[in-house]
């Protein structure tokens, strides 16, 4: 599978990489970030700490989606919108790791689904997975009247807060 990372830079867009180089079904074909993000013109392997992926992180997402299967997007929130369109016009599935979205972006997420395939995923761990599950299961079974809070603590660089996993566990 061919992969954009959107957001190469960050902290998840590096994992992204990391976890690609080492699979073997992966190939990264392309990198986006901002211009004045750390690491841009930057091979993006090199920049994960792995080998040289031969991609450098860019800013033209339509030129890298022209080879792509897929886009992950760990972007920013006021960015996603315009990832999801460009994917969805040049017919590239997309997961959306993204949070903090508006109502727009999400209206934006629902209408790239009417043309490739998209997942919006406040968190992609099978653990928080299985915990959503669980914490719906829990909400059901409770009566309305009974008090639940969500309690949650982050490293110093979190951007968003409340995080998508506690808003998600919220919902």
């Amino acid at each position: 599978m061919r992969l954009v990372i959107v957001g190469a830079s960050g902290r998840m867009g590096l994992a992204i990489a990391r976890v690609a180089v080492e699979t073997a079904q992966l190939q990264i074909v392309g990198a986006v970030d901002r211009a004045e993000a750390t690491g841009y013109g930057r091979d993006i392997g090199e920049l994960a700490g792995v080998a040289a992926q031969g991609v450098k992180i860019g800013s033209d997402l339509s030129a890298a989606l022209a080879h792509a299967d897929v886009m992950i997007d760990f972007s920013a929130p006021s960015a996603t919108a315009g990832n999801l369109a460009a994917a969805a016009a040049a017919g590239v599935a997309v997961l959306v790791g993204t949070t903090g979205l508006d109502a727009q972006t999400q209206a934006a997420a629902a209408a790239a689904s009417q043309r490739v395939p998209v997942i919006v995923a406040a968190n992609t761990s099978l653990g928080v997975t299985l915990l959503i599950e669980l914490v719906r299961a829990a909400a059901h079974a409770l009566p309305d009247d009974f008090d639940i809070e969500i309690v949650e603590g982050h490293h110093r660089h979190k951007k968003d807060a409340p995080s998508g996993t506690a808003l998600a566990l919220g919902r």
